[in-house]
């Protein structure tokens, strides 16, 4: 039970301090990135940019009729430990469509071996990239803001999975490459 009376040798910040101790209660990063495998899970992501702010937002493709039982136990979750920093839980329920399907400033946690243009990673791998980019206080990839060659272009979006690229031009829009 909790006392949230001041003892005699506390101030008011310290009695805000000890119920914040006393009622915080952090899964570890292992143990909340399988739950969305046990959910039936198979593509699981970590966006870096808010890892790195300090926030474990989850991109994964859950099957239908679970994502409201995750989001109930990711709002439950008062936080995720990484490697002994505490980082707030964010979960969004959305249908991830053929383009989000990517690993682009995402850290791969599971992603299956039939996604084409993409490298399969196994949970437990998965776990350990997210841990190495904590622990090695990465930043997050670059976006990508230099010009490059059209054949270029083409050939990293080839390689990415893109079964057809075409390229239009219409006087009153800008130029767009459609993958």
């Amino acid at each position: 039970m909790l006392n949230n009376r001041r003892r005699h040798d506390e101030t008011k910040e310290d009695v805000i301090e000890r119920l914040l101790t006393e009622t915080y209660d952090p899964v570890e990063l292992e143990e909340y990135l399988r739950m969305f495998k046990d959910y039936g899970a198979d593509f699981i992501a970590v966006p870096e940019t808010a890892l790195a702010k300090g926030c474990l937002q989850v991109i994964a493709s859950l099957p239908s009729g679970t994502a409201e039982e995750v989001d109930e136990y990711v709002a439950s979750t008062p936080g995720v430990t990484i490697e002994g920093d505490d980082f707030l839980a964010e979960f969004g329920i959305a249908r991830i469509d053929g383009g989000g399907f990517h690993t682009y400033r995402r850290i791969p946690v599971a992603v299956p071996e039939n996604l084409q243009g993409l490298d399969p990673v196994s949970i437990d791998e998965g776990i350990e990239n997210v841990r190495a980019f904590v622990r090695e206080d990465r930043e997050p990839t670059p976006r990508r803001n230099e010009t490059i060659a059209l054949e270029d272009l083409v050939t990293d979006l080839v390689d990415a999975g893109a079964s057809a690229v075409t390229v239009s031009h219409h006087p009153s829009l800008a130029k767009r490459i459609t993958a």
